[in-house]
């Protein structure tokens, strides 16, 4: 696939090591004129991650382009929305028991942070790579995706320049997308792209209801037509995007999302991913549509009713071998 050609304009990045009063200068039109409710809150300029120290050996031993790993929202303090919970919801859908502090301790065992990639990373090392070139991004999933981009900014420019890698492929679940695309759209503002490729697994790319069952800032982004998603907008439309597509630097995009479930008569019965329902997928971007899984909420021997296919899709061989085939196109 032909990447798309980097209209890259001025500055290093979004976060650059000059005073935040030359960011907000910068970005004042598309901030008055984009993002007119959205305030923009730095706590200080935030500069790009270093090259390799002096001395340090780089290591170029890796035989794959490194994969960096950014997982969804973790419910680390779920047991606080118990309450929340009891009340109706507008998505249609009843969430089963309470929140309590054993079945969150469950989760996180199981799919929490980095071991929501536990599957996939065994997947990859049996195909050949090893450990340093998977590299799982852990962050707090409650703090603003803002916040999470900048960190998730540095580790990318960290590990190019640190492993001598010659790209990077970035590989999300869930609201990982998110922090993941700004990233994204501050290198192609860099002349040296560092990203390779891009997968979203079952992303909020356009938002979802089910953010409204959250209080954390983060899930403020996810709801739809947030002022992270306007912002995420107005920087492809600072980047001179004019043809609609929402996928900007020389980096090939890939979305995957669930299929929508029919009953007994045929009829759509909506998406098997019962947390992101709709608008995972990009324009521009090679979208996927994957079947729904048999007893799709059934998930490492746990029983999660009301998330339906949103946790099967990053423990799907299936799913596994089609990334690796991206990644590893020859």
């Amino acid at each position: 696939m032909t990447p798309l050609p980097m209209k890259a304009q001025t500055g290093s990045s979004v976060w650059s090591t000059h005073p935040a009063r030359l960011w907000r200068r910068r970005f004042a039109v598309i901030i008055v004129l984009f993002l007119a409710v959205c305030s923009i809150v730095m706590a200080g300029p935030v500069g790009t991650a270093s090259a390799a120290p002096p001395g340090k050996v780089v290591d170029t031993s890796h035989r794959h382009t490194p994969v960096i790993l950014v997982h969804g929202f973790q419910p680390r303090q779920v047991p606080s929305l118990s309450p929340a919970l009891a009340f109706s919801n507008p998505l249609g859908f009843k969430i089963p028991g309470a929140w309590t502090p054993e079945l969150v301790t469950k989760w996180n065992e199981t799919y929490g942070g980095g071991n929501t990639w536990n599957a996939l990373i065994k997947f990859f090392k049996e195909k050949g790579y090893n450990d340093q070139e998977l590299i799982v991004f852990n962050y707090d999933t409650s703090q603003p995706n803002f916040d999470t981009a900048q960190k998730l900014f540095n580790v990318i420019v960290n590990v190019y320049d640190s492993f001598g890698a010659q790209k990077v492929d970035l590989v999300t679940h869930s609201m990982g997308a998110l922090p993941a695309r700004l990233a994204l759209a501050s290198l192609a503002y860099s002349k040296t792209p560092r990203v390779e490729n891009f997968v979203s697994l079952a992303g909020p790319n356009h938002g979802t209801d089910t953010a409204k069952l959250c209080p954390y800032p983060s899930c403020r982004d996810m709801e739809r037509n947030s002022n992270f998603l306007r912002l995420l907008a107005a920087l492809n439309k600072n980047l001179g995007i004019t043809d609609g597509t929402e996928t900007p630097g020389p980096v090939h995009y890939y979305t995957f999302h669930s299929a929508e479930a029919v009953d007994s008569s045929g009829r759509s019965v909506g998406s098997c991913d019962k947390v992101v329902r709709d608008g995972v997928q990009l324009r521009g971007a090679i979208n996927f549509e994957l079947p729904c899984s048999p007893g799709g909420s059934s998930w490492r021997g746990l029983n999660w009713p009301f998330v339906g296919d949103h946790l099967n899709i990053v423990n799907s061989p299936g799913v596994f071998q089609e990334i690796y085939n991206l990644l590893n196109p020859n």
